[in-house]
């Protein structure tokens, strides 16, 4: 690697928030390498999306745990939802309208939104994939102690900051944030509207054919409606290239690497910090796609979870991009309509 490589490289890292949010996920991952089990990097995704959020909208110790008990609540939900496929679809479109609403009331309430919503996706789906009857009542009942345990690292470092802002009107204990504002508010009917729709037809299009790890095709419907039609095409080329590039590269570190739990818990562990340790979307999201391919081959040797990858995310990228264009569309042709009359 040249110097210029590095130096844009350490430009895209951010080491101090991966070190944060490594510190609240590494008990969880070390537990998962330790006992051998798997649901412990499940419920690693609550740790890191309470985490994310509490120091994006600056959670109290309560509105820390609110938010995760709406994390298990919406978990629950979903999971017993999928015995019922079209309940399924309308809850997902509800809960990711409700997500992207959020930024009526400001936009640094998107973060909320998203990262309640996304665990209980990814939670529910993984949790259930195979299952189905009284078999998703058991999943749901077994992973439930883990997402309970998973609050614990992000209450105790909530605790710390509460007890560091002791003295401070900021820290009484009824309050839910310790911020006045949350940004600026932004139109939200338009993007909830698209994305409910969006999200109905990825999740409608996963149970119709039975997806597999149709969770990645749900959310990447969401992710590229943005409130903005002209961001969103470049979310979707951005993902599109960031699975391009990150598939094959995991596959190939695999195929270098050993297949050993401490290399699938490695990457498991550096997919959860991809949310947070890079300034770019593109490349957090390259690289995270490459942890991905990276586990799972780590796993089982599988090659096929890249091309899955990119498929999902390339289906559910247009189906947002779609919605999104369908949407403000018609919009602006019933504003003309107005002004024509």
């Amino acid at each position: 690697m040249t110097a210029g490589a590095g130096l844009v490289l350490a430009a895209q890292f951010d080491s101090r928030a991966a070190l944060r949010a490594g510190a609240v996920t590494l008990p969880l991952i070390g537990l998962a390498l330790l006992r051998n089990d798997t649901l412990w990097l499940q419920a690693s995704l609550v740790t890191i999306s309470l985490h994310i959020v509490r120091e994006k909208v600056g959670l109290t110790p309560r509105g820390t745990l609110l938010q995760g008990l709406l994390i298990v609540a919406a978990t629950a939900a979903l999971l017993a939802a999928l015995a019922a496929p079209p309940l399924f679809v309308l809850l997902c479109a509800l809960m990711a309208a409700a997500a992207n609403a959020s930024v009526a009331r400001g936009t640094a309430l998107r973060s909320l939104g998203n990262f309640t919503f996304i665990p209980a996706l990814y939670l529910a789906c993984d949790s259930g994939e195979g299952h189905s009857g009284v078999g998703l009542l058991a999943a749901g009942l077994r992973l439930l102690p883990y997402c309970l345990a998973a609050l614990l690292p992000v209450l105790l470092l909530a605790g710390l900051e509460q007890r560091r802002l002791a003295a401070s009107n900021l820290a009484r204990p009824w309050r839910l944030s310790y911020r006045a504002s949350f940004g600026p508010a932004a139109p939200a009917l338009q993007s909830a509207l698209a994305v409910a729709l969006a999200v109905g037809m990825a999740a409608w299009a996963v149970e119709h054919w039975a997806i597999v790890h149709g969770q990645w095709v749900i959310w990447s419907a969401a992710s590229v409606v943005t409130g903005d039609v002209g961001t969103s095409p470049a979310k979707l080329h951005d993902r599109v290239l960031g699975a391009l590039l990150g598939g094959p590269a995991g596959l190939l570190l695999g195929w270098l690497l050993p297949h050993q739990p401490p290399v699938y818990g490695l990457a498991a562990l550096a997919s959860v910090l991809t949310l947070v340790a890079f300034r770019h979307y593109l490349t957090a999201f390259a690289t995270r796609c490459a942890c991905i391919s990276l586990a799972a081959a780590a796993a089982n040797g599988t090659a096929g979870v890249a091309a899955e990858r990119l498929a999902n995310v390339v289906l559910g990228g247009l189906l947002g991009l779609a919605c999104v264009l369908a949407v403000h569309g018609a919009a602006a042709l019933l504003l003309l309509g107005r002004r024509g009359k």
